[in-house]
């Protein structure tokens, strides 16, 4: 007699996606119950869903523009990027949805320790909408965050062609180079009449302004996110440009990189500075490891360690006036810095007041929607929250936080163990180029709530399309040899494993007769 083990696995895809159709519409059921125009909005999204299935890389391309240019499009056409990218996004998550539901699809979902991190994260931090002082608050508040976060699973199970995800990366790059060239134009010229003035008609308009003069914005309303759009792309183009592949695309994302570096300089923002050199030396790193220290990539690391030995001391002795030098070494010993000294006591406020609060405020109390005074109480983190491991404390508490964290730092790992691993060039360029990014984020968050600013979707699009990818490459190595890369460990053979197709299940070897 033989006896069958249930096969848990096999009903993971569809409960998934049942719970994202009932989260789909608990969600636009309290959009529509608070504003009418909701519901008519409805229909334009299933039409941009049809697009989106006929047309991926394109919608992802419009995300990445929509993203990046979203002060050049509010100035000069009125239109807001928000209100669009979400319609995109959702079009995308309906489109990848329905190819699994009717399965168009049927890749294996391998979930990475990180990865389930992160959908945990998603998950309670839906659940936690409830508790806040407000639903319509958490909802918002769930959206100006979270809702951008999901964008990397969304493309990371999204079950495309690896030559899809290969686009998306030349688009990461193009998008780039874009927004840096734009931005040392505006350097060149002075900003525009009708981008001034959005800048100043901020309601942090004032931090645009550095010395009496309006610093560089580029293509966004404010200085502080072209700084941090920068810091992301700078790491992936370099990775980009160092990973074997298409020799027109790696010029484009060499040519990104110093126009992304000047840009950098013009918002006079030293954080995203910093942010930036970690994020190069963890690209730096990872190529030297994926080349095993020696040919190209053992000499491209001694170019980028004498170009940025050479390029430092210039730009310190030469460049800086004595006064901005002195400026930007407080990178390297802040204490004593004003602007630092400030952020430290604003940090420990929200410190002592998360001592009675340690499972946190509630959505919204501590991040955009309390700098624009839309929580029903004044809370402290109206003014004094600049720090998005804060923010997130502060609202969900500190077991959140820690989870969070947590699924940040499996992601990093998880990118590179397997950056260092995969043959394919052009993969291992995005997964390294990924993980340089995430590290710039990492240093970011501690001074800015970048998790709120439309320019972290630069971020979240490159994980997912670095996961994806990875994902394709597994799966064309198990057709093609019939084995699992991932299992083969210490020149050992591979555990037999059958990846679960999405949607189908799948008998568990038998038991042996009793």
């Amino acid at each position: 007699m033989r006896f069958a083990l249930p096969n848990i696995r096999g009903a993971l895809a569809p409960a998934a996606i049942a719970g994202a159709v009932l989260f789909a519409a608990l969600v636009g059921a309290r959009l529509a119950s608070d504003q009418p125009l909701v519901a008519l909005a409805i229909p334009a999204v299933l039409l941009v869903a049809i697009l989106c299935g006929r047309w991926p890389v394109l919608a992802v391309f419009v995300t990445l523009v929509l993203a990046g240019a979203t002060g050049s499009l509010q100035a000069f056409l009125g239109v807001p990027s928000g209100p669009v990218m979400d319609a995109v996004l959702a079009g995308l998550w309906i489109s990848v949805l329905f190819s699994y539901v009717f399965k168009l699809r049927t890749r294996p979902w391998w979930v990475w320790p990180g990865m389930a991190l992160l959908l945990l994260f998603i998950v309670l931090s839906f659940f936690q909408i409830w508790t806040a002082l407000g639903v319509s608050l958490g909802l918002y508040s769930f959206k100006y965050s979270v809702w951008y976060m999901m964008a990397v699973p969304l493309l990371a199970f999204a079950g495309w062609k690896l030559s899809a995800y290969v686009r998306i990366s030349q688009a990461l790059v193009f998008v780039a180079f874009a927004v840096g060239a734009y931005a040392v134009f505006r350097w060149i010229v002075g900003v525009s009449g009708a981008e001034y003035t959005l800048s100043l008609s901020q309601q942090a308009g004032s931090f645009n302004v550095v010395d009496g003069e309006l610093s560089l914005i580029g293509s966004f309303p404010n200085r502080h996110t072209l700084a941090n759009w920068s810091a992301l792309a700078v790491p992936f183009c370099l990775a980009f440009a160092l990973a074997p592949g298409h020799r027109n695309w790696r010029l484009l994302a060499a040519a990104a990189i110093p126009l992304s570096v000047i840009a950098l300089f013009g918002t006079d923002v030293r954080s995203a500075l910093a942010a930036a050199a970690g994020g190069l030396a963890v690209v730096i790193a990872l190529n030297f490891v994926a080349g095993r220290g020696r040919g190209r990539p053992l000499a491209q690391t001694l170019v980028a360690l004498v170009l940025a030995i050479v390029g430092g001391t210039a730009l310190f002795t030469v460049v800086l006036s004595e006064e901005e030098a002195e400026r930007y070494g407080a990178i390297l010993s802040p204490r004593g810095d004003n602007a630092f000294e400030a952020r430290l006591i604003r940090w420990e406020a929200v410190l002592e007041e998360l001592d009675d609060h340690p499972l946190g405020v509630g959505l919204g109390t501590g991040g955009r929607l309390a700098n624009e005074a839309k929580v029903p109480i004044v809370t402290l983190g109206r003014y004094s929250i600049d720090n998005a491991y804060l923010k997130i404390a502060y609202e969900q508490g500190f077991p959140v936080l820690a989870l969070f964290i947590a699924a940040m730092l499996a992601l990093l790992v998880g990118l590179a163990r397997r950056a260092v691993r995969v043959r394919a060039g052009p993969v291992r360029g995005m997964a390294i180029g990924a993980a340089g990014s995430l590290a710039s984020a990492l240093v970011i968050f501690i001074f800015s709530i970048l998790v709120e600013s439309i320019a972290i979707m630069y971020l979240w699009i490159a994980l997912g399309c670095a996961i994806g990818a990875l994902g394709a490459v597994r799966e064309e190595e198990m057709k093609r040899t019939g084995e699992d890369p991932e299992m083969q460990t210490n020149g050992r053979p591979p555990r037999e494993q059958v990846p679960v197709q999405p949607g189908r299940s799948r008998a568990e070897p038998a038991l042996p007769r009793a």
